[in-house]
């Protein structure tokens, strides 16, 4: 058992995503929740994944220049935090921009706030490790 969550944290930055994606788009097809959204929401969600792939890069930023010593860069890479928050980070920025560029070119709304959602998860899972790896250092 502890394999299998071990493997669940590993891979964390799709599985969890793709969970609340297919948890959301079920949930749209048995409530509508998306059937209207409006145009103006729409553009204040937008504004706000701009916001949160900021965030991203900003703990990016952070995280690579901080400066770490040969025993914490040991630890980090035998228990895989590293591995788990830089994959979150990287997969966070790269369904934002996703969202972003499905709203400039279409009209596909759902697929958006879908994608925000899947964001959303990895910059919890993000924040989650964050504190994990100041306990280790």
């Amino acid at each position: 058992m502890k394999k299998i969550i071990s493997k669940i944290k590993y891979h964390s930055a799709i599985f969890f995503p793709v969970i609340s994606t297919i948890l959301l788009l079920m949930a749209d097809k048995k409530y509508k929740i998306f059937l209207e959204i409006p145009e103006n929401k729409i553009e204040i969600l937008v504004g706000i994944i701009i916001s949160i792939v900021g965030i991203f890069l900003t703990i990016l930023t952070i995280y690579l220049s901080f400066p770490k010593t040969d025993i914490i860069k040991q630890r980090m890479k035998n228990t895989g935090h590293n591995h788990i928050l830089l994959s979150n980070i990287c997969v966070g920025i790269i369904i934002l921009s996703i969202s972003l560029i499905i709203w400039l070119f279409t009209n596909q709304y759902r697929i958006v706030v879908c994608l925000f959602c899947a964001g959303l998860v990895n910059l919890l899972i993000t924040g989650y490790y964050i504190l994990v790896l100041s306990d280790i250092s």
